[in-house]
């Protein structure tokens, strides 16, 4: 079947070429309006029996009873608590039924867990940390294991509750997050994305976009050279953003 990711593990049989590109920064962000959604938690943890023979200050058994749970992406606060993002999947199947992001305190123990709905097979991608908030990136199929593959970005603030929610999706096209970065001076996000037409590797194309700290879009840039082209990793250094992926060439 077509999970998420059998489709972001397929491998092109046309060669490819190394792309780096370098985009300038401009566009001032605005403020979104908040959506607050509280979420009850339960949850169970065991502290686990220290191992003398690595340098570990604590560990910790994380599960739902009766659930396969899974963890994806940390991020440490300041004062040496971690922020986890993570799933929680069906006995039966495996499939993802729930998303969790919990605040884990430095002796292990479970301060406080937000929960929210899945989307259809989603696959958490990455958890990134701004001063004033986190970001969750993740891909997923909104319509089913046959159906084209969407992206997802959600904003919490830095005491795990839900401000905004953007979905990347296309009707003939599949769109894949690749990445997410902090940007210029800490003020938000640079997304890259992969546009492409399933069956038809020729049709695919690069998509750039910054947010703000809350999930605002500042700007977005498409790159449509003649070619295919994949942008795999961007980063904010000095005034620019830098851009490193692939062309695909014609073996002709």
């Amino acid at each position: 079947s077509n999970t998420v990711k059998d489709k972001m593990q397929k491998k092109s049989n046309i060669p490819v070429l190394i792309l780096c590109a370098v985009f300038v920064a401009f566009c001032s962000p605005e403020k979104a309006a908040a959506q607050v959604c509280e979420q009850v938690y339960e949850v169970i943890v065991d502290i686990g029996r220290p191992n003398f023979g690595v340098p570990t200050a604590w560990d910790t058994l994380y599960r739902k009873r009766g659930m396969q749970t899974s963890l994806f992406a940390t991020e440490p606060y300041e004062n040496g608590e971690v922020l986890t993002f993570g799933k929680i999947m069906t006995e039966k199947e495996g499939t993802v039924e729930t998303l969790h992001l919990s605040r884990i305190n430095t002796r292990g123990r479970v301060l406080g867990e937000e929960l929210f709905s899945a989307k259809p097979f989603e696959e958490p991608l990455r958890l990134m940390q701004l001063p004033d908030s986190y970001v969750l990136a993740s891909n997923f199929l909104p319509d089913g294991e046959d159906g084209l593959m969407a992206g997802r970005l959600v904003w919490f603030d830095r005491q795990g509750t839900k401000i905004s929610e953007r979905v990347f999706r296309d009707p003939k096209m599949d769109v894949e997050l690749l990445d997410i970065s902090p940007a210029l001076n800490q003020d938000g996000i640079i997304a890259a994305l992969q546009y492409r037409r399933p069956g038809f590797e020729n049709l695919q194309h690069s998509v750039v976009m910054k947010f703000s700290s809350s999930g605002e879009e500042m700007w977005e840039r498409s790159y449509k050279i003649g070619i295919p082209t994949r942008i795999d990793h961007v980063r904010a250094h000095g005034k620019n953003y830098f851009g490193v992926g692939q062309i695909l060439v014609s073996e002709d």
